[in-house]
């Protein structure tokens, strides 16, 4: 994960696939063993293979349902991977079918502070912004940023990313006022440390 974010995706790769070829899936807890598989599936999407990452995502989800982990951390974060993925390839309405569903296990299951459950509105909100459904997408995304606010601290990359999202959707839903305080808010998070500026602009 920290190659992934430092944008070593190449090497992220190599050791997402390291780790799946040395896991004996007789000696690991199947959770862990499709976690590294969730991990690959990441590490393909970063670099580009969505179609190789999609066909991972859906046979680890098929192995979860299969098991007595249906609602398990892992296998919601590995639903929201895949909804991610679809998003990517512009499947809007199954994106947000299967963030929905993430969203309402997690909360049931997890709770409402869990980090899943913001990943999963937040790829919620990003479907709707695909499906041209700008008030949704700005509704979840409030939503998110409520829930960041309490377990991030205020100059988190993931929290970055999101205000400036949001800043987005205000601007393009002619919402300029709201439009602009996002943007100050992003400005002063660059002002105050400029590392900033890159989650900013991801």
């Amino acid at each position: 994960d920290l190659l992934r974010w430092n944008g070593e995706s190449e090497d992220a790769l190599a050791l997402a696939l390291e780790n799946v070829r040395h896991t004996d899936v007789d000696q690991v807890p199947l959770v862990d063993n499709l976690a590294s598989k969730t991990r690959l599936a990441r590490a393909y999407c970063d670099i580009g293979q969505v179609d190789l990452a999609e066909q991972i995502q859906r046979e680890v989800l098929a192995r979860y349902d299969d098991s007595s982990h249906n609602n398990h951390a892992f296998r919601l974060a590995g639903q929201v991977l895949l909804a991610e993925i679809l998003e990517s390839k512009g499947m809007f309405r199954e994106a947000a079918d299967l963030s929905q569903d993430a969203e309402d296990k997690c909360s049931a299951a997890l709770g409402d502070l869990h980090p899943v459950n913001a990943d999963a509105i937040r790829v919620l909100a990003r479907a709707y912004d695909g499906m041209g459904d700008l008030e949704k997408a700005i509704s979840r995304g409030e939503h998110v940023e409520l829930l960041n606010s309490r377990n991030l601290p205020k100059d988190h990359p993931i929290l970055i990313q999101d205000m400036t999202m949001q800043g987005i959707r205000y601007y393009r839903h002619q919402n300029y006022d709201q439009a602009r305080e996002y943007y100050q808010k992003v400005e002063e998070a660059v002002q105050r440390k400029p590392a900033n500026a890159v989650p900013a602009v991801r």
